[in-house]
């Protein structure tokens, strides 16, 4: 896991209105190059994800992220059908 320096942390959470200090370690292993967050914000848990993209690596770093992103937007996708289809959420 690549530490995040506070002042990215800082630049971060001002983006979703939270303090670096409502963080709390969420996921992330040793050989990882992302460290997940989870935070409360109203009446909720929400995670954030930091990722790191060596400047050496920029375009194999970039097709991960781009990878990594299709993969999340799939996961929406399938868990927004479950619930409307079993009325869980609306």
């Amino acid at each position: 896991m690549i530490p995040v320096p506070l002042s990215v942390l800082e630049t971060l959470v001002h983006s979703f209105g939270t303090k670096p200090t409502n963080l709390s370690h969420f996921g992330g292993r040793q050989e990882s190059d992302d460290v997940v967050y989870v935070y409360p914000y109203e009446d909720a848990w929400w995670l954030t994800k930091a990722m790191a993209i060596p400047v050496e690596n920029q375009p194999r770093g970039r097709l991960c992220l781009e990878e990594r992103l299709q993969l999340q937007h799939w996961i929406k996708a399938y868990i927004s059908g479950y619930c409307l289809s079993h009325n869980n959420f609306t």
